[in-house]
């Protein structure tokens, strides 16, 4: 609705059935999950929807500002905004000789889960918002909680039922319908 170049995608079927198949998905997944009626879960799903939420503001404000910058130059400038913001909360709340502690093995997965996790990925994602739009990006981040289910699965032996597999892929296919929408709007 924001942006003149994605208005487009409000007049498509296609766009409006991936954007349904990817919600009824997420919540598949999520209320599938065995213990979904107890606090802490629920507690969890409002903190996962209030950071989705958080994600769309951020996409949102990264295209406004960054239009017209290079995706590295624009997660450069954020970054240190970001550090200097992390550096005065580590001051008044954080413990510096816990960072002291810390072993060759935890220093190495920090280093490596930052340029992976946070410097590579959001370069991609600055990226992937700079060419398709910012619709797309945060339809594809629905995906999220399927992947970490996976990865739970893999890492800590949780178990996936049938039902979150089933409602896993549905999202995956709304997510796939969805970005088929944008491409189609290109080409027309």
């Amino acid at each position: 609705i924001f942006f003149a170049d994605e208005r487009p995608l409000m007049k498509s079927v296609q766009f409006w059935a991936g954007l349904i198949l990817s919600a009824v998905g997420v919540c598949g997944v999520l209320f599938s999950k065995e213990d979904f009626a107890q606090m802490r879960t629920a507690i969890g799903i409002v903190m996962a929807l209030s950071a989705a939420f958080m994600w769309a503001v951020y996409t949102i404000a990264v295209k406004v500002a960054f239009k017209r910058y290079d995706s590295r130059s624009s997660f450069s400038v954020i970054t240190i905004y970001t550090v200097a913001g992390l550096a005065v909360l580590n001051a008044l709340f954080g413990d510096f000789d816990q960072c002291l502690q810390m072993g060759r093995w935890q220093w190495a997965c920090l280093i490596i889960s930052g340029v992976l996790s946070i410097a590579l990925s959001h370069v991609f994602y600055y990226t992937a918002i700079k060419q398709i739009g910012a619709t797309i990006p945060s339809l594809v981040l629905l995906a999220t909680p399927f992947f970490v289910l996976i990865a739970s699965h893999l890492v800590f032996g949780e178990v996936l039922s049938s039902v979150q597999i089933v409602f896993g892929l549905i999202l995956l296919s709304g997510s796939a319908l969805a970005i088929w929408a944008q491409e189609k709007l290109k080409k027309d």
